[in-house]
């Protein structure tokens, strides 16, 4: 059917741009081609437009971006006030080492709103509930150190700086939904530094 196709619109053309001269002579290629009149060609073609009419083209595929994590919150209650930091901000996975710009983060928290504070420092370290206790606990105690340490070189070692790891204990969201299934969202808050000092 292509090569049909192929020959009648051929013919055409070459009987539409050729002189009178050439058409009036003997032409082997005009002799040995049939002229088609427009039915014929419309005929030839009807098949493949329909056979293009019936191509299914997908919709566009939509992209699901999650929404960036926030780096901080901060409560403040009567006694106290405690800033907690993203732990996917400041720590690549299952990471416990602070990058370059994790550390300005923590000294500018030290520097802006932990130096003329009284009292000890608490840092505590948390986790999400994959993998086991023993793991998690390290892996939260590592952190909150990290995160000491940052303070400390800010703040000086003469500053009572407290750190501690409290794994998958405390929880500010449900690791799993109520059908069982993963919650990947309550997992992130999960994940994170909370920095606790005493109101003035």
């Amino acid at each position: 059917m292509l090569y049909r196709t192929a020959h009648l619109l051929l013919v055409a053309l070459l009987t539409m741009s050729l002189p009178s001269w050439a058409i009036a002579e003997d032409v082997d290629l005009l002799d040995e081609m049939s002229t088609p009149d427009s039915a014929e060609i419309a005929a030839s073609i009807s098949p493949l437009t329909s056979r293009i009419s019936r191509i299914d083209i997908p919709p566009p595929v939509r992209l699901e971006v999650s929404p960036p994590r926030s780096l901080r919150a901060e409560v403040e209650d009567e006694d106290q006030t405690t800033i907690t930091l993203s732990a996917d901000v400041l720590f690549a996975f299952d990471e416990d080492v602070l990058n370059a710009r994790s550390e300005r983060i923590v000294r500018a928290i030290a520097d802006n709103e932990l130096m003329d504070t009284v009292g000890a420092i608490h840092v505590i370290g948390h986790t999400d509930s994959i993998g086991d206790d023993a793991y998690n606990q390290g892996l939260s105690e590592r952190r909150a150190a990290a995160v000491a340490s940052a303070l400390r070189d800010v703040l000086g070692t003469s500053r009572e700086i407290e750190e501690d790891g409290r794994s998958f204990h405390e929880p500010v969201a449900e690791n799993t939904l109520p059908n069982g299934d993963d919650n990947p969202e309550g997992r992130a808050q999960n994940r994170r530094v909370d920095i606790i000092f005493a109101n003035e």
